[in-house]
C-alpha cells in the first residue's frame, strides 16, 4: 500500500461529482469481505431501505433494479479478493448499460482485476527518484528550503527520502 491508489480514485470520485450526472457511491472494502456491509452502503446511498433480515439475494435484486434506474458510479476502495458481483446485486437480471453505470475498484492483485473482468487496468507505480525528491522537499517546506542546509542535512533528507521507495504517502 502508499502507491496512491485511494488518493487517485478519490480525485476520481470528485472529476464525477463535479462534471456528470452520476450518482457516487464510495464503499471501502478492506481485507475481510462484509457482502451485508456492501449492500447496506449500496442501499442507503441508493435510497431502499436495508433490512438485514432479508436473503442476501432479495437484497441484491433491489439494488439491480434500482442501479438499472439510475446514473451510478460505484467505487470500491482496497478489494483484496474476488467480489461477486452478482450476489451483490451490481449483475443481475437487468443487464447495466456503461452509458449509464460505472464501476471502478481498486486492488494491489492483478488476478482481482482478471477475476472481475476489468476492462481497464491503471497499473499505479511507485515515483521516481525526482518526483520523490521533489515531493519530499514540498512535503518538508519550500523546495528552497532542505537544499540551502549544509551538506550533511541534504543527504541525510536524501536517505529519508530513498527510505520511502518512491511511496508518495510515506514520502509525505
Amino acid at each position: 500500500g502508499g502507491v496512491g491508489k485511494t488518493t487517485l480514485m478519490k480525485k476520481i470520485e470528485r472529476e464525477y461529482q463535479k462534471t456528470s450526472h452520476f450518482k457516487v457511491i464510495w464503499v471501502a472494502v478492506s481485507r475481510t469481505v462484509d457482502m451485508d456491509m456492501i449492500q447496506e452502503i449500496i442501499m442507503r446511498n441508493l435510497n431502499l431501505t436495508f433490512n438485514k433480515h432479508d436473503a442476501p439475494y432479495i437484497r441484491a435484486d433491489k439494488i439491480n433494479n434500482a442501479l438499472w434506474r439510475n446514473k451510478v458510479a460505484l467505487m470500491f476502495d482496497d478489494i483484496w479478493e474476488y467480489l461477486d458481483l452478482e450476489e451483490l446485486g451490481i449483475l443481475g437480471q437487468k443487464e447495466l448499460d456503461t452509458g449509464s453505470f460505472k464501476l471502478i475498484f481498486t486492488t494491489r492483485s492483478k488476478a482481482v482485476c482478471d477475476e472481475m473482468h476489468s476492462d481497464e487496468l491503471i497499473n499505479v507505480q511507485p515515483l521516481g527518484w525526482d518526483d520523490s525528491w521533489a515531493l519530499f522537499k514540498e512535503s518538508v517546506g519550500s523546495k528552497n528550503d532542505i537544499e540551502s542546509c549544509e551538506s550533511s542535512i541534504v543527504e541525510i533528507s536524501k536517505d529519508i527520502a530513498r527510505e520511502c521507495k518512491g511511496f508518495p504517502l510515506a514520502l509525505k
